[in-house]
């Protein structure tokens, strides 16, 4: 499949990926194409005769399938309308209502052999809904006409069904590429297990081996589940995902090989709160409708989805029917299994040694929105012993934590995170409702032995804790405690990690004694900062501006 063609239709908000099966014999049996076990059944129930001269069934995608999926109800007519004026793919072949509401697009491959069909004038299309409804897949049939109803030429027939079969074959392309690109994300992680091998233990090592075992369509479904939000997922749901072809096969396998959980259509196990937080707002509201009485004067429909959810869990406590309903609504649901889902976020922070990253950054950059500089790799072992990568892992994960703590404003988290890391580096902060005072006194060295090496390692854990450290001196002054901000500071002044901040350190020690009152001793300190070969220009001008005003 073109990448740079699929990534501009991803980004037109067109139609993502679409399934085809196509209705008309053919001369000789061909596997089923990939993604058509769900078209096909659908197909089957399609009266015969209805075909018109050529057909096929496709599975509605877009960019907004909620949406699309309210509008379309089995049976509906949907017209077939080429779309010129498409700045990102002039080939496209969008879906609308008879009120003239976009629903989706033909698949872009697809588009690309059928448009040429449409413009030519030589055939009409048509579709109809097969399925719809809120929480399934939207299956359409297309129907090819000859135009004024007039019957086809066996070469004009001839003609047609090679239109369709080229199609049918780019878009099994498409869905095979499609799960390639997702199992190559996961076999590049899995390519660079070789050099880190010695990092996981014995189980670790089996769950690794099973992931690379499996086929080709569950390895994809399995990365479209590990990029998503930790929690229950509805199988139903799943089948949004037509590249993978048969998804309630590939879930099976997963939950065979104990990557997935399964939880039964009963729900088992899970409070009423969290069954209903699986459900969308239109399931909640009709569910309400239903089972309640009241909701205003406008019902249960337009409200919130929270209010609604709330409505139904206090009902539900003492109504039996009301959890029966919802466990019904819900189905089948599967989540990824704790330990497979903990090796698997191992296995990537040993490959992307960090945790802002993921598969995800390869799909980025194969549709070419997230581009990395041209680099050799190294082949010599990050991390020497299992223990070493642990520790970095853990104080990795707590920098996280620091960052989404000053981001929510939770400061008591945050100095709690901060005197964790100053401890680790042998700094031991007192109680953080005490503040400094004028007549604080921190003992300050001007000492001019400066660290002759950067770093011992950026991979280490007492980098990353150097890091932390650092965001206390601010969390410190805020608390108009200078005095334990200026031995902090002098800490991490006498540690290797880090250099590139040492001319901010230098800054901030000045200032810190300035507003303890001590300008001759900050004078010193601007001066021996100037004498550190670390600092970098912006800091070292900064130092001279303050030393030539003290």
């Amino acid at each position: 499949a073109s990448p740079a063609r699929s990534s501009a239709a991803a980004m037109s908000g067109g139609l993502k990926q679409t399934t085809l099966a196509f209705c008309r014999p053919r001369k000789r049996a061909k596997p089923e194409p990939e993604g058509e076990g769900e078209s096909r059944a659908a197909a089957e129930a399609e009266p015969s005769g209805s075909h018109g001269d050529g057909a096929f069934l496709t599975v509605l995608r877009t960019r907004r399938p909620g949406a699309a999926r309210r509008l379309c109800k089995s049976g509906q007519e949907l017209e077939v309308v080429r779309d010129e004026a498409n700045e990102k793919d002039p080939l496209a072949i969008k879906f609308v209502t008879s009120d003239g509401q976009e629903v989706g697009y033909v698949p872009l491959m697809a588009a690309e052999k059928l448009a040429g069909a449409l413009d030519s004038g030589s055939w009409e299309a048509s579709a109809t809904v097969l399925t719809g409804g809120v929480g399934e897949t939207v299956h359409v049939m297309v129907r090819f006409r000859r135009p004024g109803g007039e019957a086809p030429t066996e070469t004009q027939a001839a003609e047609l069904e090679a239109i369709l079969e080229s199609a049918r074959e780019a878009q099994s392309e498409q869905f095979r590429g499609k799960c390639e690109q997702l199992s190559g994300a996961l076999d590049a992680v899995l390519g660079h297990f070789c050099s880190v091998s010695h990092l996981f233990d014995r189980e670790e090592l089996d769950v690794i081996e099973t992931v690379r075992s499996l086929d080709l369509r569950p390895k994809a479904l399995l990365v479209r589940i590990v990029m998503r939000k930790r929690q229950w997922l509805r199988v139903r749901h799943l089948c949004r995902y037509v590249e993978v072809g048969d998804v309630r096969s590939a879930v099976g396998r997963l939950c065979e090989a104990g990557l997935l959980d399964e939880m039964s259509s009963s729900v088992e196990g899970s409070s009423l709160d969290a069954q209903l937080g699986l459900l969308s707002a239109t399931e909640l509201q009709d569910l309400a409708a239903a089972h309640l009485r009241g909701g205003g004067s406008g019902g249960w429909r337009g409200r919130k989805k929270r209010d609604v959810a709330a409505a139904l869990s206090r009902e539900g406590e003492g109504d039996k029917q009301i959890a029966v309903a919802v466990a019904q609504l819900i189905g089948e649901c599967v989540s990824l299994n704790a330990e497979a889902d903990r090796v698997l976020q191992c296995l990537q922070f040993a490959y992307f040694l960090d945790d802002s990253q993921g598969l995800e950054r390869f799909l980025l950059t194969h549709h070419g929105l997230c581009n990395y500089p041209r680099y050799e790799l190294s082949s010599s072992p990050v991390f020497a012993t299992r223990d070493d990568f642990v520790r970095y892992q853990a104080a990795c994960a707590k920098e996280q934590e620091l960052h989404q703590a000053l981001e929510s404003n939770d400061l008591e988290k945050a100095r709690a995170l901060v005197s964790t890391s100053a401890q680790a580096l042998g700094f031991y902060l007192e109680d953080w409702s005490r503040t400094s005072t004028p007549s604080s006194t921190a003992s300050t060295s001007t000492s001019t032995e400066f660290p002759k090496k950067p770093s011992p390692g950026l991979l280490t854990e007492s980098w990353v804790h150097v890091g932390i450290a650092h965001r206390g001196i601010s969390l410190l002054e805020k608390a108009r405690r200078y005095a334990d901000a200026i031995e902090l500071i002098q800490v991490l002044l006498g540690r290797p990690e880090q250099p590139s901040r040492r001319g901010e350190w230098w800054n901030r020690f000045a200032i810190d004694l300035e507003h303890l009152g001590k300008s001759e001793t900050s004078l010193e300190i601007a001066e021996t900062g100037l004498a550190d070969g670390w600092v970098r220009t912006g800091h070292r001008l900064s130092l001279q501006r303050r030393g030539v005003g003290l």
